[in-house]
């Protein structure tokens, strides 16, 4: 029996509902799981909204839905590479060479798709590949082992220095 500490619901920033069965238990056929319900939000269920307020002791919750999904691998992975390039788009600096590249690719792997194509969605994951490298994911943790390119850095500016007197 397990239990599943962290599952936040909603549809908020902070939803955590994701868990994966075992291989074991897939294999053995049966998986026992408790699911712990405290109908909390991630800091609490204050009776004004504010997050250090005391709850509501008259609130009560019900559960909605609980579906048992085995998700497209791929589908799941690319929603990830678009995750992580939308994030890279985000946090670089603007206008620098890798948040371009991030943003161009995020835009080619929309433009390429097509709804209901499973083929399509390797595609996509290979048009990911101009930012993460090619076969990126099949490497694993080998892939730090890589190390960076050789870089070549070139630096062009003037200095302009003015020299004063200041008379006592």
């Amino acid at each position: 029996m397990s239990i599943l500490p962290g599952i936040t619901g909603g549809y908020g920033g902070d939803r955590r509902v994701e868990h994966i069965i075992p291989r074991k238990a897939v294999h053995r056929g049966t998986y026992e799981v408790v699911i712990e319900s405290s109908c909390n939000g991630m800091f609490g269920v204050p009776w004004n909204g504010d997050t250090i307020a005391p709850p509501d002791m008259n609130r009560y919750f019900k559960l909605a839905s609980a579906d048992l999904v085995v998700p497209n691998q791929d589908a799941w992975q690319l929603m990830w590479d678009f995750n992580t390039l939308r994030e890279l788009v985000d946090t670089l600096p603007g206008n620098t060479a890798l948040q371009n590249k991030a943003l161009v690719t995020a835009n080619a792997i929309m433009n390429a798709f097509k709804t209901g194509d499973l083929e399509n969605i390797k595609q996509m994951r290979e048009i990911a590949e101009e930012v993460f490298g090619k076969d990126w994911q099949a490497k694993g943790a080998a892939i730090y082992d890589e190390g960076p390119k050789k870089a070549q850095i070139v630096g062009i500016s003037y200095c302009h220095i003015v020299g004063f007197h200041v008379a006592p």
